[in-house]
């Protein structure tokens, strides 16, 4: 994150208020997090807490600068979920990559993975069920690649499914 931040702030023409308030889209983002911070019991706790995400939105922001370079961006976020539901399914099939067979039985056979982030259903879930949408449109909408799209959502669906999560 840290050299995200430099790479950002020392990059040609440097950085200014007119780049990070863009869009309508960046004053919602905004109002969004200072609303939270504000309406927060321990505002500076919250701030902190909050921080990371912030930075992070504005990185990507600014980066992805172009269409071809936010649809590479979304490829590759599609691309590695789909790697962790591949993980997760193939568990289900006995191909256990991260040891998670106990905390299966730990869940009552609600899928999980051995991992820091994954490490209950509902994480897994809630970041693999992002695939479903992205598939549709990378893939499906415009008619792209039908029969990847078709099979990168039933990937996705499956691992939601095997997890059990609402």
């Amino acid at each position: 994150m840290v050299a995200a931040i430099l790479v950002t702030l020392t990059r040609r023409g440097g950085l200014t208020l007119r780049e990070v308030f863009r869009t309508p889209h960046d004053w919602l983002m905004a109002a969004y997090f200072g609303w939270v911070i504000y309406s927060a019991a321990a505002p500076f706790g919250t701030f902190k807490k909050l921080l990371p995400f912030m930075v992070f939105y504005l990185v990507t922001v600014l980066a992805l600068r172009s269409t071809p370079q936010l649809g590479r961006f979304l490829r590759w976020w599609c691309g590695l979920l789909l790697v962790l539901a591949s993980a997760g399914v193939l568990t289900e099939f006995g191909i256990d990559f991260t040891g998670a067979a106990e905390r299966i039985a730990m869940n009552d056979g609600r899928l999980v993975l051995n991992t820091y982030m994954h490490n209950n259903p509902n994480a897994l879930g809630h970041s693999v069920v992002v695939v479903m949408p992205m598939a549709y449109f990378l893939y499906l909408w415009r008619a792209d690649a039908l029969v990847k799209g078709a099979l990168f959502a039933l990937l996705s669906f499956l691992c939601v499914y095997y997890t059990q999560s609402k």
